[in-house]
């Protein structure tokens, strides 16, 4: 089998969070102009960065940090910060359920970064809570 490279690890994980969301959820996208009752959920891929040399055998070791947003809105903050706790302890279950994403990765990691609250004109705050996935992989050429 040939290595899925990082898109492939950056699918599973998407697919393992979009699983364990209970709304909608997005890769890659800006935050649209309207929130789901359900709640929404964006992965940003990031940028694998630079990766550092294993030798013999030759390989390529990534950190890859992933952000994750949760986006919640309701009536108030006693409504909101449930759903968002709620969400935290689903996706953080997902991962600890499957650390490898199937094999892919040697660990994955995810940590609640902070939480924000967006204004709104007119209709009720946005909660954002920031997630930070890390994904620690190795591959044979740093091409994939």
């Amino acid at each position: 089998m040939s290595d899925p490279g990082s898109e492939g690890r950056l699918a599973a994980l998407f697919a393992a969070l979009d699983a364990a969301f209970a709304g909608d959820a997005l890769r890659n996208q800006a935050l649209p102009s309207t929130v789901p009752a359900s709640g929404l959920l964006i992965q940003n891929d990031g940028d694998p960065g630079a990766p550092e040399y294993l030798l013999s055998p030759l390989q390529y070791e990534y950190t890859h940090p992933v952000e994750i947003l949760i986006f919640v809105q309701a009536g108030s903050d006693g409504e909101r910060r449930p759903v968002a706790t709620a969400a935290r302890t689903a996706l953080g279950a997902a991962i600890e359920a499957d650390r490898t994403l199937g094999g892919l990765c040697d660990w994955v990691d995810i940590v609640h970064v902070g939480h924000d609250e967006i204004p709104i004109e007119g209709a009720a705050p946005v909660r954002q809570d920031t997630l930070r996935a890390t994904l620690t992989y190795s591959l044979t050429t740093p091409l994939a």
